[in-house]
């Protein structure tokens, strides 16, 4: 490159860098010249940057040294580069930075230049990262076991149909009189009980049978609770808050108020003998960040409007490791309890292509909610 180029470079590398650039004089630390990623970190305009003084902007914390980039910034031979800063800003706050420093040869007299990066920034990246990677991870730990259980089910589910169609043609052989028929009756109870055992893993998996058409969900709420309200404790009071006019989703009837069924079951439990309320509410809300809360890793949802249905206890609430493992299948804190409850709500949300948020602590009980896409409506 000619040296114009070099330049030009130079110069579109220092307005565009992401990193803030103070350069100063080595004799009085005056600073002469700052990038716009300076103005952003410090809060101040160029104008009021170079009236400043380089302790003006810097100060050392710690075992760091002001002094250690002074005298990098006056010596043609030294560098140095330490996280132990901090960047004063225009309305007193202070953000740590990591710096570098060195001399750099300017004509007409050579000048110093310090490098701040600000680690806050990089620490809510990192850790925004690291939360999407829990995500991913919990995500396909989630998939690999649906995958097992779907095909566990489903081959045992082609071994209960034999069992129960052997079971049939013998009692169809047997007088009734047989001793050996009731026992045969209880072969095919349990075998029934067994059967909707995999369909529950089937659900799950979210390979049950979708029979897809428009649903309202307060229409879906609405027409479970009463279904299920003889099966909760008595000392919860249910508190209905179904929104109306929602904007239809697809989706199986059966398998969403499966799904509902057993937050409920679920909630019902948390209060135990303990009076409280079970409060079910629907609604449409904006979702910005759809990836932490989709039910699959590959689930594609878009941002944007969904329609939600929330099962909101006031019972114990769960702590952090407790409620990292709720939607694996046959884990429960019940005894006795099979764990598949909200397993199935899981399976159900990936069937459907929708997201679950869930918020609980411990004493402040617990709230789960489902969100779905909205229908799109054809354009006429």
């Amino acid at each position: 490159m000619t040296p114009e180029q070099e330049q030009e470079v130079a110069r579109c590398v220092f307005r565009e860098a992401n990193d803030a650039f103070v350069i100063v004089r080595p004799d009085d630390l005056r600073v002469v010249e700052v990038n716009p990623a300076a103005q952003r970190l410090t809060g101040r305009r160029r104008r009021e940057l170079l009236e400043l003084a380089l302790s003006d902007v810097l100060v050392s914390v710690g075992a760091a040294d002001l002094g250690e980039l002074i005298r990098a910034c006056q010596s043609t031979s030294q560098h140095t580069a330490s996280d132990g800063y901090e960047v004063l800003a225009a309305d007193g706050s202070r953000r740590p930075v990591h710096v570098s420093a060195s001399r750099i040869h300017v004509d007409p007299e050579p000048l110093g230049l310090l490098v701040l990066r600000d680690i806050a920034r990089l620490k809510q990246v990192e850790e925004e990262r690291l939360r999407l990677l829990e995500h991913v991870q919990q995500a396909q730990k989630l998939e690999s076991l649906a995958v097992f259980a779907g095909g566990v089910a489903h081959d045992f589910n082609n071994l209960l149909t034999a069992v129960l169609g052997y079971t049939s043609l013998a009692l169809m052989d047997l007088p009734r009189a047989s001793p050996a028929t009731s026992l045969l009756h209880e072969v095919e109870k349990a075998t029934r009980r067994a059967a909707e055992l995999t369909r529950q893993l089937l659900a799950y998996a979210g390979k049950g049978q979708v029979q897809e058409r428009e649903l309202d969900l307060s229409a879906v709420v609405r027409d479970t609770v009463p279904l299920i309200q003889p099966l909760l404790a008595r000392s919860a009071r249910l508190q209905l808050n179904l929104a109306g006019g929602l904007p239809p989703v697809g989706g199986d009837a059966t398998q969403l108020a499966q799904a509902v069924t057993n937050l409920l079951l679920n909630a019902s439990d948390a209060l135990g003998d303990r009076a409280g309320s079970i409060a079910v509410r629907t609604g449409v809300e904006e979702v910005d960040d759809p990836v932490p809360l989709a039910a699959s890793p590959d689930c594609a949802v878009a941002a944007g409007l969904h329609v939600f249905i929330e099962v909101r206890d006031e019972g114990g609430g769960m702590d952090e490791p407790t409620r990292s493992r709720i939607f694996d299948p046959f884990f429960s804190t019940k005894r006795p309890g099979r764990g598949l409850g909200l397993a199935v709500v899981h399976g159900v949300m990936r069937a459907h292509r929708g997201l679950i948020q869930v918020t609980s602590a411990p004493g402040q009980g617990s709230t789960f909610r489902l969100y779905f896409p909205p229908l799109r409506r054809e354009s006429p």
